[in-house]
């Protein structure tokens, strides 16, 4: 006996193996041809599929993208052309910012009255997952499945979504549901909170809401009884310069209304952390330097109430405002501090930012009425791959809403990005607007 035949000899001795082979010597010819083309067939299409990525650049541009590779010093000025190029997402992104009419960025930042045709496309996706019998709650049976439906087409914007913003809208979604079906408190609360601003990026401890509207006024008033150092939220009295407005340019002196750090504009936005327990203004972000040409924004000011620094509800804050920010196509998010606050330089590195320098000399500041002192600037930044593949997201997000909520997250994400509901109700309706949430306002719901 030969090897070969030892071994075939073994193989038809194991019952397992041997029933394998049994079964399938005993098809008919046309079923054992018919197995051997599929098996042919398949292979070749993963082969063809892997050949295609790989020779039109995908793998290739998404390394360069994560990958920081320092730039070649050169002095070819064609050298350039050898860089990076942009995700397709990213450039998709970009232009659609470019090509839509310049709105405010508050509006941009902001939830956006939800489409009837995302908002349906996103309840179908629900119920397909989860059953219209998901997570009842008494007197509110849909809470769960409006939830999910209101908080994603609250988020799409851009007609088609890019997979990034479409991916953070699910996420955001079903954070949103959660808690607008956790009891039946809950979900008269965040029904009210809707009704009242259908614009808040809603999360647990706080909600963000733009310092615009006819609101504005008791937001900043709110905003301005917070931090001016008088007792407050329960808290005695203290010395505000020192503890909110040490190292920045204004101070509580003099603010109001009309102050720039409440100014709005196309490049720039307030965004207001309001405490949901309380309705009490907490703290606020202010951007600047919006650039969807370069895809960078800054983040300028973070001031929050001496009470509520290093708290969840401040992680928050920057935890929903980056995840929108990012989800738009943005790539860099800068923010600066003096260089001898010592405070604001713990604060951005425990939010997820990198050192990036200290400019010398930077600015010039009044400290009296005929005095200037010079100023040293730290610059800190975090990048679209610090956030997604770096883990700063993942991490934030575990950090507020548990391990439990981020596993749940993730598998909930994976099923529904396989459905692409929402893509092909975008493609045969109406779509979301541009980006800064316009279109047919007949189109939305109410």
């Amino acid at each position: 006996m030969t090897s070969n035949d030892s071994v075939i000899s073994q193989i038809l001795e194991n019952p397992i193996l041997g029933k394998l082979v049994s079964s399938f010597t005993s098809l008919p010819r046309q079923h054992v041809y018919g197995m051997i083309g599929g098996t042919v067939v398949f292979v070749l299409t993963i082969a063809t599929v892997i050949y295609l990525l790989v020779a039109g650049g995908t793998f290739k541009r998404i390394h360069e993208q994560e990958v920081l590779k320092k730039v070649p010093q050169t002095a070819n000025p064609k050298a350039i052309v050898n860089r990076s190029i942009l995700l397709e997402d990213l450039a998709d992104a970009r232009a659609k910012m470019l090509s839509s009419p310049r709105t405010s960025l508050s509006k941009k930042l902001m939830s956006v009255t939800p489409d009837e045709t995302v908002y349906k496309a996103s309840y179908e996706s629900f119920v397909q997952n989860f059953g219209p019998s998901s997570n009842l709650v008494p007197g509110s049976p849909q809470a769960a499945v409006e939830g999910y439906s209101r908080g994603v087409a609250g988020q799409i914007s851009f007609a088609p979504p890019n997979d990034t913003l479409l991916d953070y809208a699910r996420s955001y979604g079903g954070v949103y549901s959660s808690l607008c079906s956790a009891n039946p408190k809950s979900c008269e609360k965040y029904e009210k909170l809707w009704a009242a601003h259908p614009e808040a990026l809603v999360g647990n401890g706080v909600h963000i809401l733009p310092c615009a509207g006819k609101t504005k006024d008791a937001l900043v008033r709110s905003f301005i009884a917070a931090t001016d150092g008088s007792p407050w939220n329960g808290e005695a009295g203290y010395d505000s310069t020192q503890k909110v407005w040490a190292f920045k340019k204004g101070d509580q002196s003099g603010l109001g209304l009309e102050s720039p750090l409440f100014r709005e504009g196309n490049d720039n936005a307030t965004l207001f952390a309001v405490e949901a327990k309380t309705e009490k203004v907490v703290g606020l972000l202010r951007f600047e330097d919006d650039s969807p040409e370069n895809l960078t924004i800054r983040l300028s000011d973070i001031i929050f109430a001496p009470s509520f620094e290093q708290s969840a509800h401040q992680v928050e804050a920057v935890f929903l405002t980056f995840s929108k920010i990012f989800a738009l196509g943005y790539r860099r998010i800068s923010c600066s501090c003096d260089d001898g606050d010592v405070e604001g330089k713990k604060r951005a590195e425990r939010l997820g930012f990198t050192f990036e320098g200290t400019a010398l000399k930077s600015e010039l500041i009044e400290v009296g009425k005929d005095a200037l002192v010079s100023r040293n600037i730290c610059t800190f930044a975090i990048l679209n791959s610090d956030w997604n593949t770096g883990g700063a997201r993942n991490h934030l997000f575990k950090k507020l809403y548990g391990a439990a909520a981020f596993k749940k997250d993730t598998a909930q994400k994976a099923e529904y990005a396989e459905q692409d509901w929402i893509k092909v109700a975008i493609k045969n309706g109406s779509g979301g607007g541009g980006g800064g949430g316009g279109g047919d306002e007949s189109k939305k719901m109410k």
